[in-house]
């Protein structure tokens, strides 16, 4: 067999044979050399021919639903109190007012001037009922019997709608007299001295009694007092 071989190898035989296997195991160390393992390895020009073009944006989506409430956080640190306002500006004092009026319970009536009310009485046949007369302004002094009159009379000009007094004078009025069967009062006294009769500083008790032939009966009126 050898000797087959012997006689066929030639000098072209063995060159084209070295050839090959020179050829073969270079391929193979070209290939493994120059394999792509990573683009830095090409070079940048040819990387930037091989980019496209951006594409245009589509449209935006629609709108997700919205989440649920985060939970509440945490209070917050307490603020530090203010500092103290200044003092304002003291006001300027007013005008002094007018004069008050002088009739008050404390005072006593002024002299001269005129306080009025009414009064009433009412009770059963031949009954005695008594009628209280209060002042709103004490009088200075006390009124003596004489002093205290049943209108008409000249010390009592006014009437009983429009009671009046002469200065110093007590003027009762008789005003409605139901069924016109009841006196009128003609026994007037100081009150809590009903032995004494006149008027007190803050008023009079009058005594009204009605006759013997009447039923039930009402009568009532007015008053005026004048300081003297």
């Amino acid at each position: 067999m050898f000797s087959r071989i012997h006689k066929r190898a030639t000098y072209a035989n063995v060159a084209m044979t070295l050839a090959l296997v020179f050829a073969m195991s270079g391929g193979a160390y070209a290939a493994k050399h120059y394999l792509i393992t990573s683009i830095k390895q090409i070079n940048p020009k040819v990387v930037a021919q091989l980019k496209g073009k951006a594409g245009h944006a589509g449209p935006a989506g629609p709108a997700g639903p919205a989440g649920p409430a985060g939970p509440a956080g945490p209070a917050g640190v307490a603020g530090q109190a203010g500092k103290n306002g200044t003092n304002g500006v003291n006001g300027t004092p007013g005008e002094p007012g007018a004069p008050g009026e002088p009739w008050t319970p404390n005072n006593t009536l002024p002299s001269e001037a005129t306080e009025t009310g009414s009064w009433s009485a009412n009770g059963g046949e031949g009954e005695a009922v008594w009628a209280s007369l209060s002042f709103p302004v004490k009088l200075s002094a006390e009124l003596e019997e004489s002093h205290v009159k049943v209108a008409p009379d000249p010390e009592c000009p006014g009437t009983a709608a429009e009671p009046t007094a002469e200065p110093g004078f007590l003027c009762i009025y008789v005003g409605e007299n139901v069924g016109n069967k009841a006196e009128t009062p003609t026994q007037i006294y100081k009150p809590y001295e009903l032995l004494k009769k006149g008027a007190g500083r803050s008023g009079s008790v009058l005594l009204v009694t009605g006759k013997a032939s009447a039923g039930t009966w009402i009568i009532y009126g007015t008053w005026a007092v004048t300081a003297e």
